[in-house]
């Protein structure tokens, strides 16, 4: 077991109530189903914080993930802050007497954050590279209420490393096949409900063919090219996987 998941497993076992948050991009794919048949055998409340609702631009949270009756999903924006009062209410009302809530969820999921818009300053420091918080730590949210900060872990059966990389569980620089995984993100906009437009809302471009030509074209727009008028693949490869894990602003 990893010194970073024996932290999340003893939070949970800490916990009197868990908060698993998700990108609300993804919420489907970043349900950890194993960790919620647990706490429902153990008889610990969670509820699915929906996180960074901000870069869905508008739409539902529910148009992407899965709608479960039987979860309490809580749909929230940390910057700027959106829901966030709903979301303490829920949490105070559960825990009248005090307690303790763990923060669980995949790297960059956006946990430290959600702890510094709950407490209301900043409390636990934040990245955008995966894997920053490295330890537990616990930040008091009022007295008698402690919230627990857990570094992110990824199941150990998770090995799509395009998945990882399309809700940022892999930060672009941890990477090592860039140029591959930017054409592969190219072949599958097209082909997703809500993401098909997400070049052009992202940067005015539509483009066609396949990723090696679609990369080859973006980077020609982009002006990255090397010497003798060659695209620079490599470069553009890592702005566009930046740009969507950071959820670069809609140009239109």
């Amino acid at each position: 077991m990893s010194s970073l998941f024996r932290h999340a497993l003893e939070a949970i076992r800490e916990a009197d109530i868990v908060l698993e948050v998700v990108d609300a991009r993804f919420a489907h794919l970043m349900r950890n189903k194993d960790t919620e048949a647990f706490l429902r055998g153990k008889n610990i409340p969670f509820i699915l914080v929906l996180n960074k609702m901000d870069l869905l631009h508008g739409k539902s949270a529910l148009i992407l993930g899965e709608k479960d009756p039987n979860i309490l999903a809580v749909p929230v924006s940390c910057a700027p802050k959106k829901n966030i009062s709903r979301l303490r209410f829920l949490i105070f009302s559960r825990l009248k007497e005090g307690g303790k809530i763990a923060i669980i969820g995949y790297p960059n999921a956006g946990k430290s954050s959600l702890i510094n818009a709950l407490a209301g300053r900043h409390a636990a420091p934040t990245s955008s590279q995966a894997h920053f918080t490295r330890g537990k730590a616990l930040v008091k949210l009022k007295e008698g209420v402690y919230l627990i900060d857990t570094p992110g872990v990824i199941p150990i059966d998770e090995r799509d490393v395009f998945q990882l990389m399309l809700f940022n569980a892999k930060s672009v620089n941890q990477l090592k096949d860039v140029e591959s995984l930017a054409m592969q993100l190219l072949e599958w906009l097209p082909a997703q409900k809500y993401w098909s437009d997400w070049l052009f809302r992202s940067y005015g471009i539509s483009l066609s063919g396949d990723g090696d030509e679609q990369l080859d074209a973006l980077a020609k727009h982009w002006n990255k090219m090397k010497r003798g008028g060659v695209a620079d693949l490599h470069r553009t490869a890592f702005k566009l996987i930046q740009d969507w894990q950071n959820g670069v602003k809609f140009s239109r």
